[in-house]
């Protein structure tokens, strides 16, 4: 196992000082000596050591992820004191900043209702305006708008009763399809049972949309719409108006005064008919009532009709008409919306031709029959009894 290994003669040890050459006296040599050793295949084999480059790397690298840690923590703390900082400001804005505002609101709203409305209620509220901004929104700033604010407003709006803009001229909306060109949409020949190929469905010379405007039933010759049972009668007594209307449409007041009344129809969304009735206060025609409304109007410029007996004007685009006495201002409007085709263009026209009004007494006038027939009554008896 162990292998031999000759080691040459060394000198002898016996003396420190080696022999003087040129005594003639031999030199005497040691035996040689065996050392063992292990055989290299069962020895381990020795680590080579770090290189320098590696050693450079991992410096290089220890020096990167301490400047890293190193900006990790400054941003860390900068975004803290940023925050800290915003925070602060919020705090001063809410405390100083809006505090100011608010009492500049009040002292100008409080101003304000002062010169329109009640001083004194309003100095009493102006008595925290030195206060938080919780007591100011609270007792200061919601007293002068429950007292003051609102009512000025109010009045403001009631007080402007025109508008600068007058409604939209709808000239260039059109009809929907009509594959007979007779006057009625396809929608309307569904609505009066008239032929869709054939503009005069009865044969009597007189195409269907023509008849329908004019009253008369387009299928049955010689019947007027409403013997054909074509059209309803809508009577309003309170009002004394009536009109027609198709017989498959929905008729119904919108509010309780019965001063609004809406024709529309169950197939078609979108659009109806409705006839407006207001007071007319100021004894105004049609036109001069209308020019009212809006700025830059002048009542010559509208169309004169005549519906029902009432004088009144209809609008550039006929989808408008405005009736008057000395009651009423009574509006017969087609409705709608911003719809660029219309399919009942033929039938609103047949509802304005419909129309009926009689003049209704008011309560005034019975009252001062009544009184002018009592006074007579009692005069006549005290004559009959001086006699």
């Amino acid at each position: 196992m162990f292998e031999g290994i000759s080691i040459p003669p060394q000198p002898s040890s016996s003396s420190n000082q080696p022999a003087s050459p040129g005594l003639g006296q031999p030199e005497q040599v040691s035996p040689p000596q065996r050392i063992y050793t292990m055989p290299e295949k069962f020895m381990q084999p020795r680590k080579a050591a770090a290189s320098g480059k590696a050693k450079k790397w991992i410096v290089i690298a220890t020096i990167c992820g301490a400047i890293l840690l190193v900006l990790v923590a400054i941003i860390v703390y900068a975004f803290q004191v940023s925050s800290s900082q915003r925070g602060g400001t919020q705090n001063i804005n809410v405390s100083g900043v809006i505090n100011d505002q608010v009492n500049g609101a009040n002292e100008n709203d409080n101003q304000n209702a002062n010169e329109n409305a009640n001083q004194s209620g309003n100095e009493n509220d102006n008595s925290n305006s030195g206060a938080t901004l919780n007591v100011n929104v609270d007792d200061t700033l919601g007293n002068n708008i429950n007292a003051g604010l609102f009512p000025n407003r109010n009045t403001n709006t009631n007080s402007n009763t025109s508008s600068t803009i007058p409604p939209s001229d709808r000239s260039d909306v059109g009809d929907g399809r009509d594959k007979d060109r007779d006057g009625l949409t396809d929608v309307e020949e569904d609505l009066y049972a008239t032929r869709f190929d054939k503009p005069d469905s009865d044969k009597d010379g007189y195409v269907d949309g023509t008849e329908v405007r004019n009253l008369f039933s387009p299928t049955n010759e010689g019947e007027t719409l409403l013997e054909s049972g074509a059209v309803i009668e809508y009577a309003q007594a309170e009002f004394g108006w009536s009109i027609y209307y198709p017989a498959d449409w929905i008729a119904e007041p919108v509010n309780d005064t019965k001063t609004e009344v809406m024709f529309a129809s169950d197939t078609v969304d979108g659009e109806f008919v409705e006839v407006l009735v207001t007071e007319n206060t100021k004894h105004q025609t049609a036109a001069e009532w209308y020019a009212a409304l809006y700025e830059d109007v002048d009542p010559d410029d509208f169309e004169a009709v005549t519906l029902g007996k009432l004088q009144g004007i209809v609008t550039p685009d006929g989808f408008a008409y405005y009736l008057a006495d000395d009651q009423y201002i009574i509006g017969i409007i087609y409705n709608f919306g911003t719809k660029d085709e219309v399919q009942f263009r033929t039938t609103f026209e047949m509802m304005a031709e419909s129309f009926v009004y009689t003049a209704v007494k008011t309560e005034d006038t019975d009252d001062t029959n009544s009184n002018s027939n009592a006074n007579s009554n009692t005069n006549s008896n005290s004559a009959n009894t001086n006699s």
